[in-house]
């Protein structure tokens, strides 16, 4: 018998998954397949959808969530009060609220997907320590550290935090006017606008609205608040078999109906 005929005959090739995207592929991914990859295209497009901006973290409203896992809305669009049960999800958020004008897509939620959720995700393991036992937390230099950055974020994340931030930066911008009208009539070139104002709505219309968002994790991540929230006691008040952080940093009054 030949070595031919002793060798098995050769096997189909078997797909493998892709550990880029999960997606099955003959061979697996390159850079290349990667970046043609309907998988990879879609993931990359929905990793920037982060557009439903929570200004009380959802992790947070859950504490208050009755046996349907619901909250009571209190809200007054008009002159009458309604109220409704809703998901956490559902409730104190507003779309693209932290969104940055002005600049590519891609980049556009950064607040968001780099500093207010991550806020947030290390907030909710301090809480669950902070709940599991008060002593744990008060020898938890990280955790203390990450809930006293979540408290920060709560004076200042609020929509009318938001637009309060972009009345100081209007404000600023119209005190610092008058010498920027004199600097830009001195060094206005024959085909620039004729004024400064209308430069910048030609140039850059939403200068504004980047510089508060540019700002806003700046503000709120405060090394000297920081510090001193840190070094607070940590208070746990029981409730009906549920526990809550006190925080005399921002009052807040959520109100939860029966159940």
């Amino acid at each position: 018998m030949s070595d031919d005929d002793a060798m098995p005959p050769a096997s189909p090739p078997r797909a493998m998954v892709c550990g880029f995207c999960g997606h099955p592929y003959i061979r697996p991914c390159t850079a290349e397949t990667e970046a043609a990859c309907p998988n990879m295209i879609w993931l990359r497009g929905a990793a920037q959808q982060s557009t439903r901006h929570h200004y009380i973290p959802q992790f947070y409203l859950r504490r208050w969530a009755g046996d349907d896992d619901k909250i009571c809305e209190f809200s007054r669009p008009h002159k009458n009060i309604h109220r409704q049960r809703v998901y956490p999800i559902q409730t104190a958020f507003k779309d693209r609220l932290y969104e940055k004008p002005g600049v590519p897509k891609s980049i556009a939620q950064q607040v968001e997907d780099k500093f207010m959720s991550p806020v947030d995700n290390f907030a909710a393991k301090a809480l669950d320590v902070i709940e599991a036992g008060v002593e744990k937390v008060r020898n938890d230099a990280e955790r203390r550290s990450a809930w006293s950055l979540f408290l920060m974020s709560l004076m200042m994340r609020m929509p009318e935090d938001v637009a309060a931030l972009a009345q100081i930066e209007e404000d600023q911008w119209k005190l610092d006017l008058p010498s920027l009208r004199e600097k830009y009539a001195a060094n206005r070139k024959p085909d620039d606008p004729e004024t400064i104002e209308e430069f910048i709505e030609k140039r850059d219309p939403e200068y504004i609205g980047r510089w508060v968002m540019n700002g806003l994790p700046e503000l709120t991540h405060h090394e000297g608040i920081g510090q001193l929230l840190n070094a607070m006691r940590v208070v746990r008040r029981g409730d009906a078999g549920r526990c809550a952080a006190v925080s005399h940093v921002r009052q807040a009054t959520l109100h939860v109906e029966d159940v």
